[in-house]
C-alpha cells in the first residue's frame, strides 16, 4: 500500500483487527489509537516507526500486537496497560531496554524480541519472570550476557526460551 500517514478511523470505533504491516508509516498519532477502544489485533510490522504514542495503553482489550521490523527504540510504560495483551513481537527493532511495565502483562503468553539491542540481562528476566503466563520467549540477537549461567532454562522455567546469537552465548 505504501502508505505514509494512518488512515482516518473515525467512523470505526468498534473496529477489532487492524492490519497496517508493510507501508511506510513513521508516526503512530496518538489520537489514532484512542479511537480504536475494541481494537483486539493490531499490525504494525515492516514500517518505519520509530516511538509510540503512550496512549497505546488505552487499547485495554488488546491481545495480538505485531511491531516487528520497524525502529523502535523503546516501548511505552504505558503498555502494561494493555491487560489482555496475548503476542507481542518486537523483534528486530532497535530495543535496548525493556519498561518495567511489561511485568504488569499478566496474559502474555508469547513474546518474541530477538535481533534487538536488549543488554540489560537482570531487568530483561526481572520483567519477564513476573509473567507467569509466558509460554514462549524469543531473545536471540541482542546483547545479553548469558555466560555467568549454568542453564539459560533456570531463568523462565515455565517457558521456552530462545537465546542464541547473544553476547558471550554458548547456547545454540
Amino acid at each position: 500500500n505504501n502508505l505514509e500517514k494512518c488512515p482516518d478511523l473515525k467512523r470505526c470505533p468498534s473496529l477489532t483487527s487492524l492490519s497496517l504491516g508493510q507501508n511506510l508509516l513513521k508516526v503512530v498519532p496518538p489520537k489514532f489509537l484512542q479511537g480504536l477502544p475494541e481494537l483486539r489485533w493490531l499490525s504494525l510490522e515492516a514500517n518505519r516507526v520509530a516511538k509510540l504514542p503512550q496512549t497505546l495503553g488505552s487499547l485495554r482489550l488488546l491481545r495480538h500486537l505485531m511491531l516487528q521490523g520497524n525502529r523502535l527504540e523503546a516501548l511505552p510504560e504505558e503498555i502494561g496497560s494493555c491487560v489482555q495483551l496475548r503476542v507481542l513481537e518486537v523483534q528486530h527493532n532497535r530495543l535496548a531496554l525493556l519498561p518495567s511495565s511489561l511485568s504488569k502483562l499478566k496474559s502474555l503468553q508469547f513474546f518474541y524480541a530477538h535481533g534487538n539491542a536488549l543488554s540489560d540481562t537482570a531487568s530483561v528476566f526481572a520483567a519477564l519472570r513476573a509473567i507467569g503466563s509466558l509460554k514462549l520467549v524469543g531473545l536471540g540477537g541482542n546483547l545479553l550476557d548469558l555466560s555467568h549461567l549454568c542453564s539459560p532454562d533456570t531463568l523462565l522455567p515455565n517457558a521456552r526460551l530462545g537465546v542464541a546469537w547473544n553476547a558471550d552465548c554458548t547456547q545454540p
